[in-house]
């Protein structure tokens, strides 16, 4: 923790109950405080938060029975949002308040935040980790990319609902989300053969 930009830095004793094992995969902001999330020893996800970065609360674990691994945090105005990936290996993402009944009072008594799934985002064969963050009406906006193939690799923009329903959002909807790429960097010729290399999109093309 640092309360002075970043110059002087004091170590943070986070909690490792509730089933939590070692280690943070990520940490997220909103107006009231922090929240840190565990992995679970055998599944799961394990929050704490914390109004000022000192004092630290159990908030609740994350579907710890469906065999669920957290892998990224963010937090805002709309709340907190994980993602992870299921035993099955689809990308699913929790929402939450990460506060619970009581939460910042220091007793570590409150009652655990309700975590609140949205539909699946994907396939994590297909997908990189995605990085999320709640909207103020609750929807959850992920955004990654997909696996890199031999010619590309393409951005993915999600909109998951409260009630649900997952839809892509086109990034070429999006003014300036996609940019062409083409350069040209040497040429060479054999007889009538001419060959030029460069890149494309940021891939190495011939």
């Amino acid at each position: 923790l640092s309360t002075d930009g970043g110059s002087s830095w004091t170590r943070v004793a986070l909690p490792a109950d509730h089933g939590a094992a070692s280690g943070v995969v990520g940490l997220g902001s909103d107006a009231a405080g922090l929240l840190a999330v565990r992995p679970g020893r055998t599944a799961g996800g394990v929050a704490y938060f914390s109004p000022n970065g000192l004092t630290w609360q159990y908030a609740g674990t994350i579907d710890a029975a469906g065999g669920w691994r957290p892998a990224a945090v963010n937090g805002g105005s709309g709340g907190f949002a994980v993602t992870g990936q299921t035993a099955a290996g689809a990308v699913v993402a929790y929402t939450g308040t990460g506060r619970g009944t009581g939460a910042g009072t220091g007793t570590g008594t409150g009652t655990d935040a309700v975590w609140t799934p949205t539909g699946s985002l994907g396939t994590a064969v297909s997908e990189s980790v995605l990085s999320p963050a709640v909207a103020a009406d609750g929807t959850v906006v992920a955004v990654g990319s997909t696996d890199a193939s031999q010619v590309g690799q393409q951005g993915v923009l999600l909109e998951a609902k409260p009630a649900g329903s997952v839809r892509s959002v086109p990034l070429a909807a999006s003014p300036g989300a996609v940019v062409p790429e083409l350069a040209m960097n040497g040429m060479a010729t054999a007889g009538a053969v001419q060959v030029a290399v460069g890149s494309a999109n940021g891939y190495p093309a011939i």
